[in-house]
């Protein structure tokens, strides 16, 4: 993993709740075409929202809504 994916991973994880930070980590994955670390990305966000009472899901994490702003992002990486 590179220096700004473990720098945003890292944030992300002192500041759950700031979406800006998660763009910039998923976004960090997508230019150097690192699908694992997308997944891994979003897997550990679903999984801060469970923490933070977002929702609890189920089934598994994929069950668990995100907010809007990062729903598009996932979705533009994410195969159907």
């Amino acid at each position: 993993m590179g220096r700004a994916a473990e720098l945003y991973t890292g944030l992300c994880a002192e500041e759950p709740n700031d979406e800006r930070l998660w763009i910039s980590l998923f976004r960090v994955h997508e230019r150097a075409g690192e699908l694992l670390g997308l997944h891994a990305a979003e897997q550990k966000l679903r999984a801060y929202l469970v923490e933070l009472g977002a929702e609890e899901p189920e089934s598994g994490l994929n069950e668990v809504s995100l907010p809007p702003r990062l729903e598009a992002p996932v979705r533009s990486w994410r195969p159907l």
